[in-house]
């Protein structure tokens, strides 16, 4: 992972996960309860680990999200101010590919703390070629979760 200044200058670069994670990596930011930036990483294809890791700005870990397995692998992961009352943004998760309508999605803190009581299902917006769409709506934006080969893609 590369972090850019707004001039396109590396500012710094970090490995999210071991070499024998293959087929890219999903990255998501978002701010915790001080406003501080977190980047929330997950592998796109590989069915090798069951953990989303979390890290600060310049590359130090937060934190990993050891996902359970009513969820299977490869994820799909979004981030965003899903829950009004808890602070900092939330990151959801489900799986990339769903095998019911109504797929599970498991809300965590900022943190990598599973939210008691906090899963969303969600119903499909509008078939895809290769899959489903499922929207989150948070308060700042329209996000969409594509269980689909086009990973996340933006709401339109």
């Amino acid at each position: 992972i590369r972090i850019l200044s707004p001039y396109q200058v590396c500012e710094t670069q970090f490995i999210a996960y071991p070499p024998n994670i293959r087929g890219g990596v999903g990255i998501e930011t978002g701010t915790d309860g001080r406003g501080r930036p977190f980047i929330a990483t997950w592998p796109l294809s590989s069915k090798l680990t069951r953990k989303i890791h979390l890290f600060n700005q310049a590359g130090g870990t937060k934190g990993k999200i050891q996902v359970p397995g009513e969820i299977s692998p490869p994820y799909d992961l979004a981030v965003g101010d899903f829950l009004p009352k808890s602070p900092g943004d939330e990151i959801a998760i489900t799986s990339k590919y769903a095998k019911e309508a109504n797929p599970l999605v498991l809300v965590y803190s900022f943190s990598g703390q599973l939210l008691q009581g906090s899963f969303i299902q969600l119903s499909p917006l509008k078939r895809l070629k290769d899959g489903e769409s499922y929207q989150i709506q948070s308060k700042e934006e329209s996000l969409m979760l594509a269980n689909s080969i086009f990973g996340n893609i933006p709401a339109t």
